[in-house]
């Protein structure tokens, strides 16, 4: 998943090749350092480490539109960063092993309980779906005024 911040250099800048050159470095730098700010911030409230690491801030593009993203290519990263519906048909039912795994380890039970317990969460997760955390969205929108004022 990607998002990404966009920035066209105004006219001034692109006159000449020494200031072209400048200019863009310059907002460049910003760009990246915002990003990675907000790339920071969301993976201090991302609650599972694996996705947590899994940020990255990548320029896209270097013309006279300047373009940086934030990445983040954790296969699990959606389904945490939106709200997920209700979904009953077959491969939409959440995997039972990684949420019988958890049962285990957080509540202390046997291999069959959590087996049951994992099957339990799933089918629940399949019909209510899940609530997102929205980590990148509100680490956004955190930071959207410091980011306007370095521009």
């Amino acid at each position: 998943m990607t998002w990404s911040l966009q920035l066209e250099l105004p006219s001034y800048a692109t006159q000449s090749a020494d200031t072209r050159g400048n200019y863009r470095n310059s907002v460049g730098r910003s760009m990246r350092r915002s990003l990675e700010r907000i790339a920071g911030r969301a993976a201090s409230s991302t609650p599972f480490p694996r996705v947590a690491e899994a940020y990255s801030v990548e320029q896209l593009s270097a013309g006279p539109v300047i373009e940086y993203a934030i990445r983040n290519d954790s296969e699990i990263f959606p389904f945490i960063e939106d709200d997920t519906a209700a979904h009953y048909i077959g491969p939409h039912f959440p995997p039972i092993a990684p949420l019988a795994l958890w049962a285990q380890r957080k509540f202390g039970l046997s291999t069959t309980e959590s087996r049951r317990v994992g099957y339990l969460i799933a089918r629940k997760i399949a019909q209510r779906g899940t609530k997102g955390a929205f980590m990148l969205r509100n680490a956004w929108n955190q930071s959207r005024s410091e980011v306007s004022a370095s521009f």
